[in-house]
């Protein structure tokens, strides 16, 4: 963890000059990338058996 913040403030020192506007389009883009990051990894295994439950039906049911 330690090296990730030293790489953190290396950015910043690179990043911290940059006008407004280009500093809220990189936050938006960072922002937006966390919430696909936390999609992507969601468990949709309960939503899908509850989906499809009972949808296959063959000679073993009754």
């Amino acid at each position: 963890m330690d090296n990730t913040l030293k790489l953190t403030e290396t950015y910043w020192e690179m990043l911290k000059s940059l006008n407004d506007d280009i500093k809220l389009r990189l936050a938006t883009r960072l922002t937006a990338s966390v919430i696909a990051g936390k999609d992507a990894r969601k468990d949709r295994t309960d939503e899908m058996i509850e989906k499809h439950l009972g949808k296959w039906k063959d000679e073993r049911n009754y």
